[in-house]
């Protein structure tokens, strides 16, 4: 599996905090055929993928949590979780204080309006895997305006904070965002009231990564088989196959079809078989 080098602002780490980590365990194996352990003994549980890391799950209680349970968490890479916190006061958003996290110092945010998410320091190089099967495919925020928040101050915020490259596609309520590096363009910004999906206001404002399968259907019915459910049926969109499951806790995770990596024949071998 090839990996690829992150830069500053790029999602590097999903987190999952549930209340019930075996069920959670047994249904990502089975779902995405993850490999899954503790190694250090600390209960935080690394996810890998033909040994590239890909998420972490952690066990939580209501009693001892404060960020809420049974979701998906998202991390963008950062070179100073401080300077990170401050900026996102800074541009309208919060920050609470940095902690030591399993890749390094951490610190947990929420944007201009009100969307969790998290940033990492990395202790080591930043190498993330992504666009296959088992792996992060795409990033999205579906972005609930304030009053008062327009979507330019959307743009402004992850441009000042996590320090994309923004650029702004379509015009009026259409607008999107994305974000852009030399490799291309790897996390998009919409708005789902101003483009007519007005039912996606009661969940509010929410990062979501799109997980790779090789089939949507199929993985559909892997997750009912091991104790998860469906919440948006596979269907297609403009931007290929799509489904919304929820695993046994009820944490959502959307899936899409991911092409399978072709090998490329090494030096040696015989390609006429």
């Amino acid at each position: 599996m090839p990996a690829f080098f992150a830069s500053e602002g790029m999602p590097v780490w999903n987190e999952l905090r549930t209340y019930d980590l075996d069920r959670s365990l047994d249904f990502y194996h089975g779902l995405f055929g993850w490999d899954i352990d503790s190694a250090d003994n600390s209960g935080y549980y690394y996810v890998r993928k033909q040994g590239m890391p890909i998420a972490g799950i952690v066990s939580v209680t209501a009693d001892t949590e404060t960020i809420p349970m049974n979701q998906w968490m998202l991390s963008f890479l950062t070179d100073d979780v401080r300077a990170v916190a401050h900026r996102s006061h800074e541009h309208g958003g919060t920050a609470g204080e940095p902690v030591d996290g399993p890749r390094g110092p951490m610190v947990a945010a929420t944007d201009i309006i009100g969307a969790q998410l998290g940033f990492i320091q990395p202790a080591s190089e930043p190498f993330i895997a992504g666009g296959e099967p088992g792996t992060p495919v795409w990033h999205e925020l579906a972005a609930i305006l304030r009053d008062g928040v327009s979507i330019d101050d959307v743009a402004t915020y992850y441009a000042q904070v996590a320090r994309w490259n923004t650029m702004l596609h379509g015009e009026g309520p259409q607008k999107v965002i994305t974000a852009v590096s030399e490799g291309g363009v790897y996390a998009g910004v919409w708005f789902p009231a101003e483009q007519g999906a007005a039912e996606l206001n009661a969940s509010g404002s929410q990062w979501t990564t799109y997980f790779g399968v090789k089939n949507i259907v199929d993985a559909a019915k892997n997750a009912q088989e091991h104790g998860g459910d469906i919440i948006v049926q596979p269907q297609n969109t403009k931007f290929g196959q799509i489904a919304i499951l929820a695993d046994p806790t009820g944490a959502p995770l959307t899936v899409c079809e991911a092409p399978e990596p072709v090998e490329e024949p090494h030096e040696g071998d015989n390609i006429f078989g």
